[in-house]
């Protein structure tokens, strides 16, 4: 058995307790480099809303713990390193997303017993946009978009806005998109680079709605939209044909008109059909004057010739249209013709 002396003793424990106070600050310092370098470890969370804000958007941020006592802590805010506020018990903030690039909130709760955590977020901003265009056929010129019919097809295109931490924008090629109709996962048409999407609408006035997520292969960063397409009726409207200046689309004629020259050729011009032109050959056009069946000897079915019969008077002219594929695409219009001239025993 080994014996020490007061003196050696008292040697052994000076350096016992110098170890301890040193265990102890390292301790404590490490404990501090722990709470500052690895926010994962706070004893609370920092979360905002929306998880996915776009650029220049208002995103609330809110602090929770189920440990700590945040209402009689003291709590800091910093963006982007400057302190915005500092003030007892506030665990939310609101701030406004940067154009492009990384909004960095900093959060530091000193409770009242001392004790100092903190936790990190960063928030970049991300969105997708999304385009469509129905397989509906409108006149050349139309200055309007062409709407979406019932059973007819619509292309949709999901057109990301994601950048790297460099600022560069992630190509579609490295972003996967996953489609929803309603709340159906379209899974043929998700997927990798699937940026998209072709179906038809319903075969009746239902709108289609339609959902997007589009998530990063790397980088984690995700965004999502949604549109609603409601179908619309396709109708007629006519305009007349010139001999030399071909449709005068810039005058659809309504209700009525007086005749002027010997003849007139009117276009029956669909809108929202599901064709690629008026004179596609699966649009059946029928053609009636003064309520009477006529057959019409133009080569071009959706264009008709009216002479005046003599006397004057007027002529009641109707054309309907139907899709011969899309049974449930069809339209007519009238339209009433006054004759001042009489030149010719036919109105064709």
């Amino acid at each position: 058995m080994s014996y020490f002396s007061p003196k050696q003793t008292f040697f052994l424990l000076s350096i016992s307790v110098l170890i301890a106070t040193c265990c102890g600050l390292l301790a404590s310092t490490a404990k501090a480099q722990s709470v500052a370098s690895a926010p994962l470890g706070s004893p609370f969370s920092l979360e905002s809303s929306p998880s996915t804000p776009g650029p220049d958007e208002v995103v609330t941020l809110t602090i929770k713990s189920f440990s700590l006592d945040l209402n009689r802590s003291d709590v800091a805010w910093y963006v982007n390193d400057e302190l915005v506020a500092d003030h007892a018990g506030q665990t939310e903030l609101s701030i406004k997303t940067e154009t492009t690039g990384d909004t960095v909130i900093t959060v530091v709760v000193t409770t009242a017993d001392g004790n100092i955590y903190q936790n990190n977020l960063s928030v970049r901003p991300t969105s997708v946009d999304l385009l469509w265009e129905a397989g509906s056929y409108v006149p050349p010129f139309y200055q309007g978009k062409a709407l979406l019919g019932i059973n007819s097809p619509i292309t949709i295109v999901a057109i990301p806005h994601m950048r790297l931490t460099n600022g560069s924008l992630i190509a579609p090629e490295d972003i996967v998109f996953t489609w929803k109709q309603g709340t159906r996962v379209l899974g043929s048409k998700s997927g990798r680079g699937k940026n998209t999407l072709t179906l038809t609408s319903y075969p009746f006035f239902k709108a289609l709605d339609i959902r997007v997520e589009a998530e990063s292969v790397e980088g984690g960063l995700n965004a999502k939209n949604q549109i609603s397409v409601s179908p619309v009726s396709p109708f007629i409207l006519f305009y007349e044909s010139h001999p030399t200046r071909g449709v005068q689309l810039e005058n659809a004629r309504r209700g009525s008109f007086t005749l002027q020259n010997d003849e007139v050729s009117l276009v029956a011009e669909p809108y929202f059909f599901g064709s690629t032109e008026r004179r596609d050959v699966n649009l059946i056009y029928s053609w009636r004057v003064n309520n009477e069946s006529v057959s019409n000897p133009s080569v071009d079915q959706s264009l008709i010739t009216l002479r005046p019969t003599g006397g004057g008077g007027s002529a009641s002219l109707h054309v309907s249209l139907r899709h011969n594929v899309n049974i449930l695409q069809q339209a007519d219009a009238n339209i009433a013709i006054n004759f001042s001239k009489i030149e010719s025993q036919s109105p064709f």
